[in-house]
Order: structure tokens, then sequence, then C-alpha cells
């Protein structure tokens, strides 16, 4: 999927003099330097007394918070001082905030000009792939099936016209252990925000079911998208009584991803469609492969199939956009998918192969060590924040967020990441009043549970803007405590504008 230039003209309105995305260019970028040291401890304010301020008594006293525990620390990073701070150093599940450990340990150790290359490697030898056509992935979270008709384009313009061997697919840039951390804690949620990852993934490792009607008291057509991606059981009636009531079941079985359908569509309907995760997706691409390339009249020999081959001879490279622009679909859209294969991709460039969750997470943790933001009982599990798997302070947040705003190599990136209070992303319908809009940027969080927000309050006049970080669990109404916790980032902002105005 790609951004519309309006979104990225929107994101970056605020940086367009220091924002700068490099071109991609090879498979692994090299490694940045951090030229900043840790940041500055924070300076709580003599005695607290921030703990007794009315507007944060208001928000811990707010009826959503009656049972649950709530973490809070509100930060300054003009003066170096907490102007609020409630159990800020106790560690609680922090929901999609984690993807903020993600991006930031990304952009930290990968670079924003990080790109993600896939190649197709083989020998050929007049017009003829004679070997294995080798299809080899690197973790790239944006291919598709859009990127596979283009590597057919280019297969042709180098004059193949047939492949004897068969289309291996290179997983070997990531483990086998294709369900992501914790994932494993809901088996039976076919949602597509639960897909599961590999080092060569499409379409983010979904597949599509497509209802079409027929005349009435015919059978409706269903097909899956991509072709092969489910054997389809059962049928759809067409029944005008009955109406659009589709049913879809899915399973997997030793042969594969099982779709069992039943119930009724109603005559003249519009096609239905039904996205969902593949259960292994490791095969998607090079399916996808073998059947543009058939229809594009080219004889495919040999059958789709895992393995590692030696070929090294590339025919054709896809090139990902550039970490920096992929981020966007992290914190603006909150996509675990995104976040899950930037997680991996962490181990996989450290050791320059077989990516693995638990080597990530000692990424990311040694990473928060490193610029100064670990803290007692941070646990890091996945990357994407999806179901009962990590553990953060209110603290390591401030302190992640106040580095990433005084490192220079990653500020505008990182930044830009961010949802944008009444305009874009996760916070679109936030914090949209005048006096608000564009002045929030920041990371939304949700469970069942749980709720967080975590970002920066920029000041009007310039000067260095309030970080912020609210995370609750053990909560009855979710809902509610988002409300209180925008109501209290308002309250933050007006004392904020009420300061003196800087000095010239």
């Amino acid at each position: 999927m790609r951004l519309s230039p309006r979104v990225l003209a929107l994101a970056f309105a605020t940086l367009a003099a220091a924002s700068v995305i490099a071109k991609p260019r090879k498979i692994a970028s090299p490694k940045p330097v951090l030229h900043a040291t840790k940041a500055p401890e924070p300076v709580a304010p003599a005695g607290s007394p921030a703990l007794a301020d009315p507007l944060l008594q208001s928000l811990i006293a707010a009826k959503p918070f009656a049972k649950a525990r709530l973490g809070v620390a509100v930060f300054d990073l003009e003066t170096n001082q907490f102007l609020h701070a409630q159990a800020h150093e106790v560690a609680l599940n922090p929901a999609s905030n984690a993807k903020l450990l993600t991006a930031a340990t990304a952009l930290g150790t990968l670079g924003g000009a990080h790109t993600f290359v896939t190649t197709v490697g083989g020998t050929v030898e007049g017009g003829v792939v004679e070997g294995p056509l080798v299809l080899r992935g690197h973790g790239d979270p944006s291919f598709s099936t859009a990127d596979v008709a283009d590597i057919v384009e280019h297969l042709l313009a180098k004059g193949v016209r047939s492949v004897k061997g068969p289309i291996v697919v290179d997983q070997g840039f990531f483990d086998d252990a294709f369900v992501p951390p914790a994932f494993d804690q809901q088996e039976d949620e076919w949602a597509p925000f639960r897909a599961n990852t590999a080092a060569l993934s499409l379409d983010e490792n979904t597949v599509t079911l497509v209802v079409d009607a027929a005349p009435k008291g015919q059978v409706a057509k269903v097909r899956v998208e991509p072709e092969g991606a489910a054997l389809i059981e059962g049928e759809i009636r067409c029944d005008a009584e009955k109406g659009d009531r589709p049913e879809l079941a899915l399973r997997v079985e030793a042969d594969g991803l099982h779709a069992r359908v039943s119930g009724s569509i109603r005559p003249g309907s519009h096609s239905l469609r039904y996205v969902k995760r593949a259960h292994d997706p490791r095969l998607l691409a090079g399916q996808a492969l073998k059947r543009l390339l058939v229809r594009a009249g080219v004889a495919v020999e040999g059958n789709v199939v895992l393995g590692a081959s030696p070929e090294k001879h590339v025919l054709v490279e896809h090139v990902s956009a550039p970490l920096a622009s992929l981020l966007f679909r992290v914190g603006k859209q909150s996509d675990n998918f995104y976040a899950e294969m930037l997680f991996r991709t962490l181990d996989a460039e450290a050791k320059g192969t077989r990516g693995a969750g638990n080597g990530a997470a000692h990424a990311v943790a040694s990473f928060l060590d490193r610029i100064g933001a670990g803290g007692d009982g941070l646990v890091v599990t996945n990357g994407s924040g999806l179901f009962d798997a990590n553990r953060v302070a209110a603290a390591t947040y401030v302190k992640l967020l106040s580095w990433a705003w005084r490192e220079p190599s990653v500020h505008p990136e990182f930044l830009a990441h961010l949802a944008v209070g009444g305009v874009d992303g996760t916070l679109r319908s936030r914090f949209d009043e005048p006096a608000l809009r564009g002045r929030i940027r920041a990371k939304t969080g949700t469970l069942e549970h749980v709720a967080s927000l975590a970002g920066y309050i920029l000041r009007r006049d310039g000067r260095m803007p309030v970080v912020f970080a609210l995370v609750a669990n053990d909560l009855s109404d979710v809902s509610g405590a988002r409300v209180a916790f925008d109501t209290f980032v308002r309250g933050v902002v007006t004392r904020m504008d009420g300061e003196p105005a800087a000095a010239p």
C-alpha cells in the first residue's frame, strides 16, 4: 500500500526544513552512528508538589480509573523537569504504545534510509531458467502482488520464457517461527490485525474471500485472493428472502488453509469481500509469482517450494520505500504487521540471517539501555503491543521520547511517523479544535482493558515541547479512559499557553 502525497505532505508540514529521506539503495544499510549521548536524567520537582496538583488529581480521580492501575509522566524538555508524575516507574501493559520502542530502535540502529530488498535469482540461457528460480525476501512489510507483477515484467524484459526448475521461496532471513511472540494467545482470531510474519511476505499476509452474486436460486461464485491461498468448501446460495447472510469459517489442515462457506446472498448484490489472515504465509509470494508468470505466457514446470538456495545471480531486485516512510504505517495507523516485521528485522540485520522474536526483544531492550531509557520491570516480548506481552513504565516513554527529540539522526523521521492530533492517523478525530489541531504528536494504544497515549505537546512559540505518557491497565471503561486522557492533555496545553512568552 502506498500513502498518498496529501498524507505525506500533512505529516511533514512542520518539518519541511529538517526532514530529508534518503533514496533506497542497498539490502543492508550501514548502521548509523548516533552522535548524541544519553539524554539528561529527568528531575522530579523537590517534594513532588506535582502530585498534589489539581489537574493530576482530577485525572487520577476520574471514574474509569477507580479500580485501574495508572501511570502518568509529563515532562518539560525546556526545563528538564517533571510537571506531573504518578506511578511513572511502574511497568504496565502499554498496548500499541510498544510500537514506539520498535520504531525508535529501528531508526536508531537501521537508520531512516534503510530499505528492504526482495530478489529473484536464477540463470537464464536462451530464455530458459534451467535450474530453480529463487525468490528471496529480507523482511519488506510492504511487498505486494503489484510488486510481483512488476517483477514478472522485468523477467519478461530479460527474455525469460520458460522455467524448468521449481520456484524456491527462500525465507531464511527470518527463522521458522512465523507466528509472532504472544500471538498464540488468540489462535482462533482470523482478523488481519493478527497476521503472521515471514521474511518474504505478500499483501500483509492476508487472504481475501470474494463472494459474487448469481441469479436467484443459483450458487454464488466464491473465490480467494491470492488465488490458491485457501481451499474453498461448501456453497453460498442466492436468496432474495434471506438476504446477505454469508457465513465463513477458517481452519488449518495438513494440506493448508480451508475456508468453509455457507449462508446466502441477495441476487444482484455487490461483491462481498472478507479479509482474513493467512495462517502460514511463507509460500504466498512464490505462488503469486508462478501464477502471474503463467498468465504472462511463461511455462513454469516446477512447483513452489520452501528452501534455501546458493543461487547468487540476481535477475530482478525490488527495493522498498525507505524505513522512514514505512514507519507511517506503524505510528499513524498502528499497523501490527508492519511493527512485527520491523521487530524481527532488528535481529536479522544484527545477525545477518534467521531473525527471531527473542533476539529482537533483546535488541530493543539493549537499545533502550544504551540511550538511558531502560528501567526496572521492562518486558519486551513483541513489537506491536498485541495481547498480554509487554511491560513498560511511563518514565521509560518519557526518556525515549526525550532522546528522540534531542537526537538529530532520528528526530525528523520519528516525529513525522506519529499521528497528528486533529489531522491524521489514529488521532484524526481527537484534539481537533483549532487551539490544539496539529500540536499533539502521539501514539495511541488500546486493548480490551488497556489504554495508553504518549507523545509530544508542541509549544506555540517554538520552544522545546512537553513530553507525556499515560498508561492505564485493568480498565472497565476503555473509551472513558481515552476521554479522561484527552481532557488531561487539554489541561496541560491550557497551562502551557498561559506561560510567559519566550524572550526574543
